[in-house]
């Protein structure tokens, strides 16, 4: 996945699949404008490693139903 950032007074963002020879000639035609700035690829994330990393432990552990519970009327005591 790659993604577009085109900057004409406002800022739009196509999310553009590179599975088609369209979707690649697209590509290679959004790189000769001038206007046209490319960010990321499917092998580079936009988000941090890290994050990424404590958001999937996150999920599997509420996959695995590894949860904390907290009572909302007494917060503080269910969190320490």
């Amino acid at each position: 996945m790659l993604y577009l950032i085109i900057n004409i007074r406002i800022m739009v963002t196509l999310k553009v699949k590179e599975d088609s020879k369209q979707a690649k000639a697209f590509i290679e035609l959004a790189k000769t404008l001038p206007f046209v700035k490319i960010e990321g690829t499917e092998s580079g994330s936009p988000y941090d490693p890290e994050f990424v990393a404590e958001i999937k432990k996150r999920v599997k552990n509420a996959k695995g139903k590894k949860l904390t519970r907290v009572d909302p009327d007494n917060v503080w005591e269910s969190i320490l």
